[in-house]
């Protein structure tokens, strides 16, 4: 088995590292151009073709392009991604409890066996993306864009800083959500489409989600803005679920659109404001854990 190993723009001294690790393993390894998000999304697809397995060293912004990339083009065979944690959040990495030091992270990818995960494709004004764990709109997208601007060394806790700071300003309106055979309206505050688990660096957003399951675990917040202070504190553990205004359903397919437009945001990666379709891609990547 080849490695194309896919490393992030602030995780160099890290990559490097994962490059001796597999090298003293005696695995056949090369680093992939990371000249910018086409660059890599290009230099993945074209690795994938070549029948290489992908080891990503990042956060789940990397993840996000390296499975654009693997999923740009049909290929016969399903591509295989390993992970070795390097960003602020590393969200997808926490559903397969991947050790945080580089070493340990390739001696796991190595040592273990393909886990078949399903994928997430999204289509709006931005075209069409792809991403693993969590789709989100309202709130949560407008916390993603306030995080963008603060420094890297707040670490996690720069998502619990942005959402306090995006509160304020966030325009709270009403939403129309197409599901498989419902459709569902309210005035909303935060709505999720997630695969995995866990957002914004821990958050159990979507504690009921599975990567296997082929659906959609969404999260629906229809309830006024005071209520943020009791409800983000719920959701940091995963206790939402219960509280009145928070509705979960799961589906294959959704549609939604809002009045206002809200900001939405696919593993960390803002997309933008715009009205947003997506669906699940069932057994898409094999994850090496």
């Amino acid at each position: 088995m080849r490695w194309a190993v896919a490393v992030g723009r602030e995780a160099s001294r890290a990559g490097e590292r994962t490059l001796a690790a597999l090298r003293d393993h005696g695995a056949e390894a090369y680093p992939l151009d990371n000249l910018g998000a086409d660059t890599l999304s290009a230099a993945v697809t074209q690795a994938h073709a070549d029948g290489d397995s992908i080891m990503v060293v990042g956060g789940d912004g990397t993840i996000n392009l390296v499975v654009n990339g693997l999923l740009a083009e049909p290929a016969p065979t399903t591509p295989r991604m390993a992970i070795v944690p390097a960003g602020t959040g590393s969200d997808f990495a926490r559903m397969f409890a991947i050790p945080t030091t580089v070493e340990d992270a390739v001696t796991k990818a190595l040592d273990g066996s393909d886990y078949r995960s399903d994928a997430m494709e999204l289509e709006g004004p931005f075209g069409v993306r792809r991403g693993m764990n969590v789709f989100e709109a309202g709130l949560g997208a407008a916390t993603v864009k306030y995080a963008d601007r603060m420094p890297r060394w707040t670490g996690p806790l720069k998502y619990e800083a942005a959402f306090w700071a995006a509160l304020p300003t966030f325009r709270q309106g009403s939403f129309r959500l197409e599901v498989d055979g419902r459709t569902l309206e309210g005035r909303g505050l935060v709505i999720v489409a997630a695969n995995g688990e866990f957002f914004g660096g821990g958050m159990r957003i979507a504690p009921k989600a599975s990567l296997v399951d082929g659906l959609f675990d969404m999260i629906v917040v229809d309830a006024p803005k005071r209520q943020a202070f009791t409800l983000f504190p719920r959701m940091k553990q995963g206790l939402h679920l219960t509280h009145p205004g928070v509705r979960r359903v799961t589906t294959r397919w959704f549609r939604l659109s809002t009045e206002p437009v809200w900001p939405a945001e696919v593993d960390g990666e803002f997309l933008g404001e715009a009205t947003v379709e997506g669906r699940i891609l069932p057994g898409a990547v094999d994850i090496r854990v």
